[in-house]
């Protein structure tokens, strides 16, 4: 995949939920807050990993707000 063509990608299957900021193709890191939202800057890219749902990881995306909020199954 290329993070630079699109504006967001979510992934699964990681045991881990993060979220990746990607711009002017330099990859950084967010940290998830203890209040498990995250909202995105409008107009940057992101690769967001949901987590595993057998490992009670999901990931509930607002995309009016631009807003995701990480939930225990």
């Amino acid at each position: 995949l290329h993070p630079e063509k699109q504006k967001l990608i979510f992934r699964g299957h990681s045991h881990t939920p993060s979220v990746v900021e990607v711009k002017d193709r330099a990859p950084k890191k967010i940290t998830i807050p203890e209040t498990a939202i995250v909202k995105l800057v409008p107009g940057l890219r992101y690769i967001i990993t949901v987590g595993a749902v057998e490992n009670g990881s999901i990931a509930i995306f607002d995309a009016e707000g631009l807003i995701i909020r990480f939930m225990p199954v």
